[in-house]
């Protein structure tokens, strides 16, 4: 609808821009001919709407990479070619309708391609950007505060209170875990077995003498020993014991 809304005002403005500009009595064309071209732009360009958001879908622009700009620019192509196809069809109908032949102008058709095309890129990325905006628009607003409980642990310098997301890693030390939290870590007195029972099923046991958030796991890498290396979402890597694979996400369906 806000789509629609747009074209339909640009159709307008376009229209009136180019009577004003070639008064009447200064012409070389009929009164009517801005209207066809200009509406007949529109009409094509709202018909191929679908093929932007197609591609919307299978690159989304954010985050942006090369791949998916080329991938873009592609599909600009594909779309100029549906946009000329259809607007020359509804021309020849238009001016056929009023007794008259539709032509390009005296430049040829190839230039005329490449005026159009330029254009449309410029009305591709407008509508990707609508697409974009629409998405962010209708997107759940976050909680200002999260509902995850805190979990209170005693370090040898008081209490640290940390929900289980923010922990990335939590290894044995001896009689102590140590808990790794962003860039910090914290020395607990407590056994790997009651931290994972304290954290839940939301970390997995990787190795005899560690535990990993799952959540925060992105890719498994086998090694030729057997062993796993994870990467996690903060760009870290961890050593899964090749003892301990079952127990990966991999291993349930999840990665």
């Amino acid at each position: 609808m806000t789509l629609a809304l747009i074209v339909t005002v640009v159709t307008i403005v376009n229209t009136t821009s180019i009577l004003m500009q070639a008064p009447e009595g200064k012409r070389d064309f009929e009164a009517w001919e801005p209207l066809v071209w200009e509406t007949s732009s529109g009409i094509a360009v709202l018909t191929l709407v679908p093929l932007i958001y197609w591609a919307y879908r299978r690159w989304p622009p954010v985050p942006p990479s090369w791949r998916k700009a080329a991938a873009h620019l592609g599909t600009t192509v594909v779309f100029a070619i549906g946009h000329v196809a259809l607007l020359w069809s509804l021309r020849s109908l238009a001016y056929g309708l009023m007794g008259g032949n539709y032509a390009w102008g005296g430049d040829g058709f190839g230039f005329e391609f490449l005026f159009e095309w330029r254009n449309d890129v410029l009305s591709y990325c407008l509508i990707l950007m609508l697409f974009w905006i629409e998405q962010r628009w209708r997107q759940p607003a976050v909680p200002a505060v999260s509902q995850e409980a805190l979990l209170s642990f005693r370090t040898g310098g008081g209490t640290v209170h940390l929900r289980p997301s923010e922990i990335r890693l939590v290894e044995a030390a001896g009689n102590y875990v140590e808990i790794e939290a962003g860039e910090r870590r914290h020395l607990v007195r407590m056994t790997l077995a009651a931290a994972a029972s304290e954290l839940g099923p939301g970390f997995v046991q990787v190795h005899r003498s560690r535990l990993v958030n799952r959540d925060m796991i992105r890719a498994e890498k086998p090694q030729a020993s057997g062993d796993v290396l994870l990467d996690l979402s903060d760009g870290t890597a961890v050593m899964a014991s090749r003892r301990y694979r079952d127990r990966l996400p991999s291993a349930a369906g999840g990665l």
